[in-house]
């Protein structure tokens, strides 16, 4: 999920591609279409990348390859539903991405060209540019959802998660802060607001 919303390409293309394909900043899938189409890679997808394991041809596999898509279905609807969002998709990572490049100024033709268009009209658009540049833009929209999933721009916001993650904890063995520490939470924060909803009970 933090792949798509860093690199801004599709679900159906992180669960395709694999480690061959991986070409220090881009990876290069096959498209029978319109030649290669890359997804590129700013620094912070590539320090992600380093951190996976590579026990199978494809990148993104799970601990069981046969199940990952169920269990992204799962994880998804999950999150979503604890940030009160339940018709958000992981498709809109991706429009996402594309809106904070916008509001980035990055030239709507270098968007075409992280995004990986596969219609021609539009692939003609930016087929020409300096892959210099879209790689710049990369890096920048990729620093930015970077610092949006780090642990210390959570920690700054207040919880937002709604009842349901207080619920979680209740029926928990967890301590405070163990629950806090896998849910990348503020402790400090978690615990005010955790009191808050149990007088509110």
């Amino acid at each position: 999920m933090r792949f798509v919303a860093q690199t801004g390409c599709r679900r159906g293309e992180a669960e395709a591609a694999c480690w061959h394909q991986l070409e220090q900043n881009r990876i290069i899938l096959p498209d029978s279409k319109n030649g290669p189409k890359f997804i590129w890679l700013g620094k912070p997808t590539i320090k992600l990348l380093a951190s996976l394991p590579r026990n199978n041809d494809h990148i993104f596999v799970g601990e069981v390859p046969t199940r990952f898509a169920n269990r992204v279905n799962q994880i998804w609807q999950k999150g979503r539903t604890d940030l009160g969002l339940p018709s958000f998709r992981i498709h809109d990572l991706r429009h996402s991405f594309a809106s904070t490049a916008v509001n980035m100024d990055v030239d709507l033709t270098i968007i075409g060209g992280l995004l990986g268009h596969a219609d021609q009209d539009t692939t003609a658009g930016y087929a020409h540019l300096n892959e210099k540049s879209v790689s710049n833009a990369s890096k920048r929209v990729g620093a930015h959802f970077e610092k949006t999933f780090s642990a210390k721009s959570v920690s700054r916001q207040p919880i937002l998660h709604g009842k349901s993650i207080f619920k979680r904890f209740s029926n928990s063995k967890l301590s405070l802060s163990a629950f806090c520490k896998n849910e990348q939470l503020d402790q400090k924060q978690f615990r005010k607001e955790l009191i808050e909803w149990r007088r509110a009970l």
